[in-house]
């Protein structure tokens, strides 16, 4: 009977690898971490019941935890590139000499709210691999 609870509870930990934030790095660090000799592709469900997961919950979370991180990151980043990808600025007549930017003030205030948001950023322990883009 308890073998059997403890399947449910690696059954728990399984299900919470399926997460779209776990990327391939993060699955070839949680199995170099596992010591398992295997690759992501090449995995059975086998090898995760003889891993001792439960055993390894902690070092399973952090894994978690950096894929969840980078994941938040990475979802803004694509959020702020998309964000000027699609914006347009309109142009308006002034005094019929030339154009100006229309609403030059809330492009500047977005501008702020990205840049201080990107500086928050900065303190997160997952910036380092974004850095690159960020800067």
């Amino acid at each position: 009977m308890e073998q059997l609870k403890n399947y449910k509870k690696v059954n728990g930990v399984m299900h919470d690898l399926k997460q779209d934030c776990m990327k391939p790095k993060h699955w070839n660090d949680l199995l170099a971490k596992l010591r398992l000799k295997v690759k992501k592709d090449d995995l059975y469900l086998e090898d995760l019941w003889c891993a001792d997961l439960l055993g390894r919950s902690k070092l399973i979370n952090d894994v978690m935890s950096t894929a969840r991180g980078e994941a938040i990151i990475e979802n803004f980043l694509t959020t702020i590139k998309d964000s000027w990808t699609e914006a347009e600025l309109e142009m308006v007549w002034y005094q019929k000499k030339c154009k100006l930017i229309k609403g030059w003030d809330d492009l500047f205030a977005q501008i702020d709210d990205h840049l201080g948001q990107i500086t928050s950023m900065k303190m997160s322990p997952y910036y380092r691999i974004f850095e690159k883009d960020i800067e």
